[in-house]
């Protein structure tokens, strides 16, 4: 289904005092945690709070797993006693902290997760039967990129089965339990066993998510109910998007494939990165669509209104949680298309990045930039679940044989909060933005307050913890914030005729009731800002939502 497209108990008052959107985290040619000069990145991940969990190797191809600053394993490092790490295959990092990895040892095949071993090529996954796996099968191998769906841990494998010697596809639903902190093997769908409820049987995962109701939505090569071959992508077993699906091009077919990606949101999001091929043996045209429209095909005027047509490859598509999306586009700035190419980032409509314009702190220029593939042909997923945070390919200019580096994108420095608040005169509640930077080396961050009354006094408040406390003091509205809150004001307090306010945030000297205080890495502080209002009954005052910042 396609188309085209009052505040009694308050500190002091305290006077308030922006940031370059890409932090280089490592290039290759620099030394990695534990030593060693890095040559290349085969793969990363990136969670709410900034974490960083990625792939290096040496020039001589030795492998490394790096969260952070830490290396975790190595080449001939001890995994548990006779089992030793070799190389990564595929990695997945979740908000918590948590991570996995399929990882090649001198024993085979073998996931792990937070330095546990969970199992290895031989071992019995399955010593009592689960639905869709029999008891005593074991492992062959692991294969493609796990993903996190919330707690739950989706991975493609091969199985052998009790009583056979064949090595069986198979996609793996691991839950990870909250008590013990292990994964448990939930279910498992097999080669063969019917994925839609057009009767398609399961070929190949090229990817699939679990949504918070069990609901799972994949992009799976298939066996049609007519024993055809075909690929699909399907959501809760109801196709979508089929192999052979009309094109945006009329009279031609798109191309489900394994250079095909998709990504997955909850509550039924998707979008797609397929193809199509104008006549046989001609090289294949790239479309991009999200939710069923055509958002974006290779051709096309740049989103960045330049008017130069996008080049044709792939888009490296990824959603947020919330389903926003966010991928990449290159095009040739020179109608004779022999210029420079100009590489950028989009978020829905918003071009974030481009190398037209953006410039380091160090006052170098960016070569490229983009969301690559690994050799397995599979989307790098370097966007955090939030949206707020994306890990990226990028390219400085005038470095020595163009090295690679990983860069990592603040979309936004936090997010709003779930803490319900109530609407002020204007009708709606106080909207609460934020710009900048987390890092406390990144300029500090500027809050930007909306939807409020006309001509407001305002006053921002600050603090390490949460709350919701209704009506304080006699305020209309709801406190969002904890015990220990400061206040401060903004270098202009009233919101004018467009019910409007920004105030610069220095995450070093964050108003608090006994004086300013710094930030610490790791930290989450919460902003909101109180401003005078009116009801029927007289003045008042009310809140607007809060802001969250996990600071880096």
């Amino acid at each position: 289904m396609l188309t085209s497209l009052a505040l009694a108990a308050l500190a002091p008052l305290v006077p308030l005092v922006p940031q370059a959107p890409v932090r280089i985290h490592i290039t290759a040619g620099d030394y990695m945690p534990g030593g060693g000069r890095a040559y290349f990145f085969d793969d990363w991940n990136v969670n709410d709070s900034g974490q960083i969990l990625y792939v290096a190797r040496t020039q001589n191809q030795v492998s490394r797993l790096i969260l952070d600053d830490e290396t975790l394993y190595r080449l001939s490092d001890e995994i548990e006693p006779g089992v030793t790490f070799g190389f990564t295959r595929g990695i997945a990092l979740r908000n918590e902290g948590d991570w996995v990895a399929s990882v090649q040892t001198n024993q085979g095949s073998a996931l792990l997760l937070n330095r546990t071993l969970v199992a290895k090529e031989g071992d019995i996954v399955t010593p009592a039967a689960v639905p869709g796996i029999p008891s005593g099968a074991a492992l062959f191998t692991f294969f493609g990129d796990p993903q996190w769906s919330g707690d739950v841990l989706t991975i493609g494998c091969r199985l052998v089965l009790p009583g056979s010697t064949a090595r069986v596809v198979h996609r793996l639903f691991y839950r990870l339990d909250p008590l013990s902190g292990a994964l448990v093997l939930e279910r498992g769908i097999k080669r063969g066993d019917v994925i839609t409820a057009a009767g398609d049987t399961l070929e190949t995962s090229f990817g699939a998510f679990v949504d918070a109701d069990g609901t799972v939505s994949e992009l799976s090569s298939v066996i049609t109910a007519g024993d055809e071959e075909s690929s699909v992508l399907a959501i809760g077993g109801n196709v979508l998007v089929r192999n052979g699906d009309p094109a945006p091009v009329p009279g031609q077919v798109l191309f489900l494939t394994p250079v095909s990606h998709a990504s997955f949101a909850p509550g039924g999001a998707w979008a797609l990165e397929v193809t199509h091929r104008p006549f046989p043996g001609a090289g294949l045209i790239y479309h991009l669509f999200k939710n069923g429209v055509n958002v974006l095909s290779a051709g096309d005027p740049s989103p960045d209104g330049s008017g130069f047509p996008v080049n044709n490859g792939p888009f490296g598509v990824q959603l947020a949680a919330d389903g926003t999306m966010v991928h990449d586009f290159s095009y040739v700035d020179d109608p004779s298309g022999a210029g420079p190419w100009v590489y950028g980032i989009m978020r829905e409509n918003e071009v974030v990045l481009s190398t037209a314009t953006a410039v380091l702190p160090s006052g170098q220029r960016l070569a490229a930039v983009g969301l690559p593939r690994r050799s397995d042909n599979q989307t790098i997923d370097g966007l955090s679940p939030d949206g707020t945070m994306l890990a990226l390919f990028v390219r400085i200019e005038g470095l020595t044989n163009s090295p690679i580096s990983i860069g990592i994108l603040e979309l936004e420095p936090g997010r709003p909060t779930d803490c319900a608040v109530t609407p002020n005169s204007t009708g709606v509640p106080g909207e609460l933005e934020a710009d900048g930077s987390r890092y406390l080396d990144g300029g500090g961050l500027t809050l930007i307050a909306t939807n409020l009354p006309a001509q407001s006094f305002t006053q921002v408040l600050t603090s390490r913890q949460e709350g919701h406390v209704a009506m304080p003091g006699g305020s209309a509205g709801s406190l969002c914030l904890g015990q220990s809150i400061g206040r401060s004001l903004p270098a202009s307090p009233s919101s004018g005729s467009s019910g409007r306010i920004e105030a610069s945030i220095d995450l070093t000297s964050l108003a608090q009731p006994g004086g300013s205080v710094s930030a610490g890495v790791g930290e989450t502080w919460y902003f909101q800002v109180w401003h005078r209002d009116t009801s029927p009954a007289g003045p008042t005052s009310n809140f607007t939502r809060s802001y969250e910042v996990q600071v880096r």
